[in-house]
Formats: structure tokens, sequence, C-alpha cells
């Protein structure tokens, strides 16, 4: 894969792929440095917690502590669930 992005000192790229996300940034040396966040869970569950990953780990100086103020992530489940339809309702002639 072909990088079209030029890095310079403290960018970090994070891009979305099909099954993750690949984050480039710069190394001391000015080499590029890859990483690759695979979801670890299937649809918008598991792309949330790959990004929650993401963020602990680039931005980790940014994270809320004991002693200091900072950014605090959660990641929320829905509490509803989907109406069953009556006509597919598997309790039907029981």
């Amino acid at each position: 894969m072909k990088n079209n992005f030029e890095l310079k000192e403290k960018d970090v790229v994070i891009r979305r792929v099909t099954n993750g996300w690949i984050i480039h940034s710069l190394t001391n040396t000015d080499d590029i440095n890859t990483m690759v966040y695979e979801d670890a869970l299937d649809g918008l569950a598991g792309e949330a917690q790959s990004l929650r990953n993401i963020i602990y780990d680039v931005f980790d100086y940014c994270i809320r502590s004991k002693y200091n103020a900072g950014l605090v992530l959660d990641i929320k489940h829905a509490t509803r669930f989907k109406p069953v339809d009556a006509k597919t309702d598997s309790t039907e002639g029981m």
C-alpha cells in the first residue's frame, strides 16, 4: 500500500479499513511507524471498541488519571431491544 501523505512531527494519521484501523505516526528517527487495530467484535460495537483502544494507546497522555484532568472514554451499549413481530414470535403455538 502506498502512503499518499506526508507526516510531520507529532502527526498521527488514523485510517479506517474493512476490519479495523491503521495508524501511521513518526518515530524518533523519522521513520513511519504503522500500527494495526483489528475489530474484535462485529458491527458498530467492534468499531467503537477498537477506536477506543487506539485513543488510549496513541493519546494516553490526554486520558484522565487520578491526579490529572483529561479525556474519559466509555462505550455504551444499546439498552433497548428491537420489538418482536407477532408473526415471527417463537412463542406462538406453545
